[in-house]
């Protein structure tokens, strides 16, 4: 599994904090959002990725165990701010 965290809108939206992916093999981030956005109904495009510290592109894999943040689209410097004041 995946754990997938959850902020801002896709948060209220979903109703948790976080949600669980299952996953038969290691798939690229893109695959991921498809997943999720079969699954929940989001709209994941434009959102940012991160794992650990690092941002992710649609290229970068994920597997079995990870962790990873799913932030939507924000304006202003809130996501900046939030990043770097370590609240991951």
């Amino acid at each position: 599994m995946v754990k997938v965290k959850l902020f801002a809108s896709y948060r209220e939206k979903i109703g948790r904090d976080f949600i669980e992916i299952k996953l038969s093999k290691e798939v690229t981030v893109k695959e991921l959002l498809e997943k999720i956005s079969e699954i929940y109904n989001l709209r994941v495009e434009n959102c940012l990725v991160a794992k650990g510290e690092e941002y992710l592109n649609l290229n970068d894999k994920v597997k079995d165990n990870d962790t990873v943040y799913l932030f939507p689209p924000v304006s202003g410097g809130f996501l900046h701010v939030f990043l770097h004041n370590s609240f991951l």
